[in-house]
């Protein structure tokens, strides 16, 4: 797009331009030069709309296919969270004997009043949090013994490259970290 400015100021014959006051000529030359700067930054604009994967870095997957318009994403009318009527999703818990141990939690006063409470409760809430038990590494020692020739008297170690000149870490513990 061209800019349309230098044709806007031709179309002024020199005579009126000549009678036009000065104030009045710095201010068209003003909106003029504002004029081309916004018909420079349009055409930026309109440049980065009709960007795709094929005439930049952009890749396929955000290009918008032909006769698709994006739509202004309007504000949902329902509240957050769970809907009235909507059937809940709790946690499924272990049975009492599943569990490796059970910890008991009374209050020690009552919230409103703080008066010492004490007794049992029938139905008590429960919730459960489940663990990982411990990892233990199995740790593997090789023993490379050394062994006197009857025939020589030289001294001669046992050597295996791939265990000395190897990782000290095994296949499962590296997969593990990577």
């Amino acid at each position: 797009m061209e800019s349309q400015s230098p044709n806007l100021l031709a179309e002024i014959s020199d005579a009126d331009w000549e009678n036009t006051p000065e104030s009045v000529k710095r201010l068209v030359r003003q909106l003029l030069e504002r004029i081309a700067a916004l018909e420079e930054r349009q055409q930026h604009l309109e440049e980065q709309v009709k960007r795709n994967s094929k005439n930049s870095s952009q890749p396929p997957s955000q290009d918008v296919p032909q006769g698709f318009k994006l739509k202004p994403k309007e504000p949902s009318k329902k509240r957050r969270g769970a809907q009235s009527g909507h059937e809940g999703h709790q946690q499924n818990l272990y049975d009492l004997e599943a569990c490796a141990e059970i910890e008991e939690h009374y209050p020690s006063h009552c919230c409103a009043c703080g008066e010492g409470l004490s007794g049992s409760d029938t139905q008590p809430q429960r919730c459960q949090i489940i663990e990982i038990p411990p990892l233990r590494p199995i740790v593997i020692e090789h023993r490379f013994h050394a062994l006197d020739c009857p025939r020589c008297g030289v001294s001669t170690r046992a050597y295996d490259s791939s265990i000395v000149d190897g990782s000290r870490y095994g296949d499962r513990l590296c997969a593990l970290v990577g």
